[in-house]
């Protein structure tokens, strides 16, 4: 998939457009396990979402296109929680301090952070 950064809540990202590579697990959120594929009901132009990656300097995902070939550059680090919808609530829990999670539980995402 093809992503034009909008916004960046932790981290850095080069800004225009990124190529990320999705892992398609059958049975994982996401996924339209009648394609094998990502789910077009989700993933259609203008849907948002917030993105937690890894640079890919293998180029794990190639395509032949029009212009040439695509190639990957980043790839989602969790088929799960990798890929989130973008709401105000996620984006509140993303921008607390590591170790703060909601109402001062544990954090919804310790141990998954790189």
């Amino acid at each position: 998939m093809t992503y034009r950064v909008s916004d960046v809540l932790r981290g850095s990202a080069p800004t225009g457009e990124l190529r990320v590579a999705h892992p398609v697990c059958l049975g994982r959120p996401w996924v339209d396990s009648m394609a094998v594929a990502l789910s077009a009901a989700h993933f259609r132009p203008g849907a948002k979402f917030v993105l937690f990656l890894r640079p890919d300097a293998e180029g794990r995902v190639r395509a032949a296109t029009d212009g040439g070939e695509w190639v990957s550059q980043y790839v989602v680090w969790d088929e799960r929680f990798g890929t989130l919808a973008d709401d105000d609530t996620v984006r509140a829990e993303i921008k607390k301090p590591a170790g703060g999670g909601p109402a001062g539980g544990p954090d919804p995402f310790a141990g998954r952070r790189r």
